[in-house]
């Protein structure tokens, strides 16, 4: 008999299953852990619990330290699924005590380059990058993977996916593929050795090269490997010589069944979700608002620009600096689940990829929210960049890099105008190919071909 919901991977056997391909998902984020990285595989989960031809099983750490918390999205687990836990190992809390941050400080790039912390910073710095090698959670890895191991001996498994970052969740499927003789499909949502922030942790000689072989492993190792965008799939196919399948994050089509039409209204509202951090701060926009301002073309009354998340002190102190702290508000984070009717009733919204090495690669699972909102979308970030071809490709707004001021000024006059005439809109409806449900289409169809190898 089906238990529902969830259990520990010391659990007795399952037996009555319907037959379909039983695919273990090894996550590290799941709810009510809240942010970026939860969405992917949990809207993914929910399509493939619909579609019927998988079955979804979760493993994820029982006592996980989330950047952070969101209940809400609770309501996106399938009725049923099967949550396996396992006990994990957490050494991070402590770190981070020594370096009088909030929860997630360790992997920004502003504590890194700023050196926070003093000495003491610099040690714990030190040692999250070369003792915790990839991460801090490599330390669940066996415990991990000897849980799992036991879990599919007694209920079977076709096949496991491991998303990473943390990237010790693709160990534990290295592990698991060799004794369990499943196949292995390994997600990247960010890259490994080229991950941004790793650049800015003092990594040793030996640091770079063990996570330069453990990538190697994992990435030769892996029966597919699944990456986020174009970037990332032509990098890891030139490194490794082997096909690499793109998998989009997208978007959930359901959030915003029933949003009412969009409703021009003043002021102006430029709107930005989810965490700003230091390199993130669009220097153009401030600017842009300050002059504009100055020039007598806009006042605070007509136009305001909403942060709804965690902004990063830089980033406002920057604002006030720039003069356009009468435009702007930070406003503290809001459950997942009242973003869609946030995200429609605004003008335009507000997109800004990291200042780091590799942002070409960048596409962040906000921008298909966005789309999905059909409001046109300001984003700042490398021109020639995965991010700026896909807002190209749909004609869903503009992207300009953090410094162009001037052409900024002209869009924000444009667009406030238009929206004025009831005449500002979104995305064309070339959109539909990046929901989550033709994101889960591939992941079957991946899925079934592996599986049908394995026969």
């Amino acid at each position: 008999m089906e238990r529902a919901g969830v259990e520990s991977a010391e659990g007795q056997e399952l037996v009555g299953q319907a037959r379909r391909a039983r695919v273990v998902i090894v996550t590290y984020y799941w709810p009510p852990s809240g942010g970026a990285g939860v969405q992917r595989w949990l809207k993914m989960a929910k399509c493939l619990a619909a579609g019927g031809a998988v079955e979804p099983i979760i493993f994820t750490p029982s006592n996980p330290d989330p950047p952070l918390r969101d209940g809400s999205l609770l309501a996106d687990v399938p009725e049923g699924l099967r949550v396996v836990t396992y006990s994990g190992v957490e050494p991070g809390r402590a770190l981070r005590r020594v370096l009088r941050r909030e929860r997630g400080g360790l992997e920004t790039t502003s504590a890194a380059k700023a050196g926070r912390g003093g000495l003491a910073g610099w040690v714990a710095r030190w040692v999250r990058g070369n003792l915790f090698i990839p991460d801090a959670r490599c330390f669940g890895v066996r415990r991990g993977a000897r849980s799992l191991r036991r879990w599919i001996e007694r209920n079977g498994a076709d096949a496991i996916i491991t998303t990473g970052p943390p990237h010790s969740m693709h160990l534990i499927g290295l592990r698991v593929q060799r004794a369990c003789k499943v196949r292995w499909i390994a997600d990247f949502r960010d890259p490994w050795v080229d991950f941004p922030y790793l650049h800015y942790l003092p990594l040793t000689g030996y640091a770079r090269r063990r996570h330069a072989l453990l990538e190697r492993r994992v990435v030769t190792s892996a029966d597919r490997v699944l990456v986020v965008s174009p970037t990332m799939q032509r990098n890891f196919a030139r490194a490794y010589g082997r096909t690499i399948d793109l998998v989009y994050n997208g978007y959930d089509s359901d959030d915003f069944v029933g949003l009412s039409p969009h409703v021009p209204s003043r002021p102006f509202t430029l709107l930005h979700c989810g965490e700003m951090k230091d390199d993130q701060s669009p220097h153009a926009l401030w600017s842009a608002l300050a002059e504009l301002r100055g020039e007598g073309s806009i006042t605070p009354g007509a136009l305001r620009v909403l942060l709804i998340g965690r902004v990063a002190g830089g980033v406002l102190a920057e604002v006030e600096t720039a003069g356009a702290g009468p435009f702007v508000s930070a406003l503290p984070p809001v459950a997942h689940t009242e973003l869609p009717s946030m995200l429609r009733e605004a003008s335009a919204l507000l997109l800004s990829i990291n200042r780091v090495p590799g942002a070409e690669g960048i596409i962040t699972g906000k921008l298909f929210e966005y789309l999905a909102a059909e409001r046109p979308i300001l984003a700042f970030g490398p021109p020639g960049g995965d991010t700026a071809a896909l807002i190209g490709s749909l004609d869903a707004g503009k992207l300009f890099s953090h410094d162009d001021t001037r052409a900024v000024k002209q869009t924000l006059l444009a667009w406030m105008a238009a929206e004025g005439a009831g005449a500002l809109r979104g995305s064309n409806g070339g959109r539909a190919r990046f929901s989550r449900q033709e994101q889960a289409e591939a992941v079957v169809r991946i899925v079934e071909e592996e599986c049908g190898r394995a026969r």
